[in-house]
């Protein structure tokens, strides 16, 4: 039997942080705990900046296997517990992007990327605005068994039947919900949430019920051709199940974040007020995990 413990960290932290304001740029918050607004000029260069990562991941892990041999069958079976969680904490900056459609009336070919830098016209600037986390959990449940039986002694014959059991994975805070495209929906935890939204309370917690049909059975032949060990004909055949990873549930999804929004064709100077627009508010920090 093996008993395992499986623990990563990661932490990517910026060691320089400029304030937009340091550089020229009104009425744009700093909407990361850390770092620089980016620049992309296509052609020239990227003045590149990063927020703050974190990434932790614990797998506590119980397995058996076991292999039997009798007369002409070798029989193998076991069972495999897997307890996972995953924490990720995440929020890049913005990112103008500069590639010549400004000077080039509308045409990136017939305009010069450094041109508009230098004016600071930029093509576009993306806001994503409040942390994104995952605090997420699930376990996994698997047992096998297989005979690899000699029908002949130049044919061997196999046999599995594999199950498994992959509850959903659910957040710590229940910060995750889906959407039912059904205008007759509606949440009973939040009623004030639009149509269609639904959140744990109204669904279960991973917000669908555990899958408990995962039965893949397994065939598979080997035939020595002349008996000679030296040519052979192999065929298999299965049946496999793939499972979400702790990304699924979502943590892009408003009210939990800010959302996302692109703004075009403004000044750097002034990147919302010069269309006309409102920096959307820089908001959400990372929520405490005790992983």
């Amino acid at each position: 039997m093996t008993l395992g413990y499986t623990r990563s960290f990661s932490l990517d932290t910026p060691t320089v942080t400029r304030q937009p304001s340091e550089l020229g740029i009104t009425g744009m918050p700093l909407y990361t705990n850390g770092g620089s607004p980016r620049f992309n000029v296509s052609g020239r260069f990227v003045l590149g900046s990063g927020g703050p990562v974190k990434f932790i991941s614990n797998v506590y892990q119980l397995q058996e296997h076991v292999n039997w041999i009798r007369n002409r069958h070798t029989l193998k079976f076991g069972f495999e517990y897997l307890d996972l969680s995953f924490f990720q904490s995440f929020l890049g900056p913005p990112q103008f992007s500069f590639n010549g459609q400004r000077t080039g009336g509308g045409s990136a070919t017939r305009g010069d990327p450094m041109a508009d830098f230098l004016l600071g016209a930029y093509q576009q600037v993306p806001i994503t605005n409040g942390v994104r986390n995952n605090d997420g959990s699930n376990t996994f449940t698997v047992a096998f068994i297989q005979d690899d039986f000699k029908a002949t002694p130049r044919l061997t014959l196999n046999f599995g039947l594999r199950y498994e059991v992959p509850t959903p994975w659910v957040d710590k805070h229940d910060a995750i919900n889906t959407v039912v495209p059904d205008p007759n929906v509606r949440s009973k935890k939040f009623p004030n949430a639009p149509l269609g939204m639904l959140f744990p309370g109204d669904l279960p917690r991973g917000l669908y019920d555990t899958d408990k049909n995962n039965f893949a059975p397994r065939f598979g032949f080997a035939w020595d051709v002349f008996g000679n060990g030296r040519t052979a004909v192999r065929g298999a055949y299965g049946l496999f199940y793939d499972t979400f990873n702790t990304d699924t549930i979502a943590q892009e999804n408003p009210p939990f974040n800010g959302g996302a929004r692109t703004f075009r064709n403004g000044l750097l100077s002034n990147p919302f007020g010069s269309i006309g627009a409102v920096a959307p508010p820089a908001f959400g920090v990372a929520r405490a995990t005790t992983v």
